[in-house]
């Protein structure tokens, strides 16, 4: 059976040195980019069993490569596992709503947690490898950012359709009798009779 192989994404050459050796000693095949953009490229170069992304690179970031992989057919198959020294939970928050499918802080007390997570998500069913080499002919940088953009525009006009439906809705709600909720409440409308107003 043919080693796996995992594409380290991490533009430090100590970290991308230790995961690759740590991985080589477990029996993997490494490959390494050291920002998103060129990341981008050797995933359809490689076709890795995984890849292990940092977030803050240069170039491009972890986020938006993770994003623009999990968007194309093939790729999108690969794991991404989001190894980071954030470790906030609107880091992890980002890291999922890009895509990722595990996020393990980058911590080398955590080597165990995180050679356990590779073996996991490397073993998966094969993908569709002649469709990656395909749409991976020609890809470059200027290709890259050009998905890129592409795909921030369709985000970008897919929220601004949302917003509109959202409102427009609103509208129709209080249209048909919905409950205004800019309007005070019916108790604060209508005057308690007191007994001045019963003649007292």
């Amino acid at each position: 059976m043919p080693k796996q192989k995992i594409l380290i994404v991490d533009d430090s050459d100590l970290v991308a040195g230790i995961l690759a050796n740590a991985l080589g000693e477990a029996g993997y095949l490494t490959a390494r980019a050291s920002n998103g953009a060129d990341g981008v490229i050797a995933a359809y170069r490689e076709m890795p069993d995984l890849i292990i992304m940092d977030v803050e690179m240069p170039v491009m970031q972890g986020y938006q490569a993770s994003r623009l992989l999990k968007s194309r057919r093939g790729v999108k198959e690969i794991p991404i596992l989001m190894h980071t020294s954030l470790s906030e939970d609107r880091d992890k928050y980002w890291a999922a709503s890009c895509g990722a499918d595990e996020f393990i802080n980058k911590d080398f007390d955590n080597m165990d947690r995180l050679m356990a997570a590779v073996g996991t998500l490397s073993d998966h069913p094969p993908y569709p490898t002649d469709t990656i080499r395909q749409d991976g002919a020609g890809m470059d940088r200027d290709k890259v950012f050009e998905d890129l953009g592409s795909l921030l525009d369709a985000l970008l006009f897919r929220s601004t359709v949302l917003n509109l439906l959202a409102g427009q809705v609103h509208r129709l709600d209080r249209r048909d009798g919905g409950a205004d909720p800019e309007a005070p409440a019916e108790g604060l409308r209508t005057r308690t009779r007191g007994p001045r107003d019963q003649g007292a």
